[in-house]
């Protein structure tokens, strides 16, 4: 099996309608919420470059970002060239489709978000050498809901329900250039459906709204079957993990984060 190098693309915008987190830690962004020590990015650019399989890393932010002030470390590695800044456009979507616009036939895309501070290396990794088993066109990663909820009981995450189970999802993606491109061109036109697994699911037709319904529609055949609609190969990798699940979307998952970086940091210690 060929492990393919991958252009990254951390998605680091601010939401038009604003961030609690960001908001109550007192930062512009959500990427720069201070973490164990060190803005929150920084924890993902450190899994990235721990996989080994980043080609070259873009960091999608807005253009005003006060990087010297939230983040100064991620600002002199922008200066410097080890990272390059992507500029945000409207919507998680339209950035990584600017992306995969400006990149080869044949070279591949990995895209994850800033506020991921449990991503590791090896998380990384083994999600990317699936993806390239499988020759996914897009390949999306999500972990069983049922071992994210036993791991970190207090934190809240998106049900999504089929008949081989309920996952979560763990925002990773790889992508095909240029064939990705049509997929995320649909994913624009769902993306205010995400968090609403069954208007989502009614994307997939009639028919699989009703096998949906009866219980019948696995995972993997509604991922097959929204390629269908793009003539795509959509695949899920499942990843047995519950930290590639646990991203920040409050203050709760905040403080979770911090809680279990502490217990890390005191174990190590000990």
């Amino acid at each position: 099996m060929t492990h393919h190098a991958y252009r990254v693309l951390i998605l680091a915008g601010r939401r038009a309608e604003g961030d609690p987190v960001a908001a109550d830690q007192g930062v512009s962004s959500k990427a720069f919420v201070p973490l164990a020590g060190k803005p929150m990015i920084e924890h993902v650019l450190a899994a990235i470059e721990g996989s080994g399989r980043a080609a070259d890393i873009r960091i999608s932010m807005a253009k005003d970002s006060p990087l010297e002030r939230e983040a100064p470390h991620l600002a002199q590695r922008l200066a410097n060239g080890d990272v390059v800044r992507h500029q945000a456009a409207k919507g998680p979507s339209a950035s990584v489709l600017s992306a995969l616009k400006d990149m080869k036939p044949g070279e591949r895309l990995f895209v994850t978000t800033a506020d991921h501070p449990l991503l590791t290396g090896d998380l990384v990794r083994q999600f990317l050498d699936e993806a390239d088993r499988q020759d996914a066109d897009i390949a999306a990663a999500l972990a069983p809901l049922a071992l994210v909820e036993a791991t970190y009981p207090r934190g809240k995450r998106t049900k999504l329900a089929f008949r081989d189970g309920a996952f979560s999802g763990c925002n990773m993606f790889a992508m095909k250039a240029p064939q990705a491109v049509r997929g995320v061109a649909f994913w624009r036109r769902i993306e205010h459906d995400r968090k609403k697994p069954l208007r989502l699911v009614a994307r997939l037709g009639i028919m699989g709204l009703v096998q949906w319904f009866l219980g019948r529609l696995t995972l993997a055949d509604a991922l097959g079957r929204l390629g269908q609609r793009v003539d795509l190969r959509v695949v899920p990798v499942i990843l047995h993990d519950a930290d590639a699940a646990t991203d920040i979307d409050s203050l709760q998952d905040l403080k979770l984060a911090r809680h279990i970086f502490q217990s890390r940091m005191e174990k190590r210690s000990a």
